[in-house]
């Protein structure tokens, strides 16, 4: 049975995120490594105080140190896929 998460980010890197299919923290927590094949996640974006998904988590945690958000590294990471049409919620 599939677990929920709920993943924090600011707008930006949200169309990253979307856009490349994955999803990165810049230290590891308890969480990021729990997070596994066949999960769902939601994003809360920062600022806009909305909920986006539903997304499927398609890889464990794993290490990456290639740059890609504009703000920090967020070295662990997994890989996501869009499972439904994105639709935000107002919170």
């Amino acid at each position: 049975m599939p677990r929920y998460w709920l993943f924090i980010t600011s707008p930006e890197n949200f169309e990253i995120c979307v856009r490349l299919g994955l999803w990165g923290v810049d230290y590891t927590k308890r969480m990021i490594k729990e997070v596994s094949i066949g999960d769902h996640a939601f994003f809360y974006i920062r600022g806009r105080q909305v909920l986006i998904g539903l997304f499927i988590v398609t890889s464990n945690m794993f290490e990456e140190y290639r740059q890609i958000w504009p703000n920090k590294l967020y070295p662990f990471r997994v890989k996501i896929q869009q499972l439904k049409n994105i639709r935000e919620i107002n919170i």
